[in-house]
């Protein structure tokens, strides 16, 4: 398991580590906390942080935001076939959101300009907002 790894990065100027070692490392006695106690010894001037986690983040990339942004090309029919036989495919993926991702962006490499674009005219766009509707006298 790599739970138990302390990597330093080219300049040997930080230490990583997983958010599970330095868990385990905080508890007195542990096999982390003597490799974590050893390593500060031998390398007093290394900083040591915990690694950030990179799955999971897709952002609004969500199947919903995906295929949306597809219905607004010119050829939608036929992509929006060919994104829905992705996620058929994707079933026997073992991260069956990662592989339909995959696809969207290399498909689609300048989408996040599109949502750049849809983000700024939220924000000055009032036609959402809708009037009260009147009151009848009875």
């Amino acid at each position: 398991m790599k739970t138990n790894m302390i990597t330093l990065n080219d300049d040997f100027s930080k230490a990583y580590v997983s958010a599970s070692f330095m868990k385990k490392a905080r508890v007195y006695g542990s096999r982390e906390y003597a490799m974590l106690k050893e390593f500060r010894a031998e390398n007093p001037n290394v900083i040591v942080a915990v690694r950030k986690s990179t799955s999971g983040n897709t952002g609004s990339l969500s199947y919903e935001n995906m295929e949306l942004y597809i219905k607004t090309r010119p050829e939608a029919e036929e992509l929006l076939k060919e994104f829905h036989r992705v996620r058929e495919e994707s079933v026997i993926q073992r991260n069956r959101h990662l592989y339909v991702k995959n696809w969207f962006v290399a498909m689609f490499p300048n989408y996040k300009e599109a949502e750049l674009f849809q983000k700024k005219a939220k924000a000055t766009d009032s036609s959402k907002i809708t009037p009260m509707p009147e009151k009848k006298p009875a």
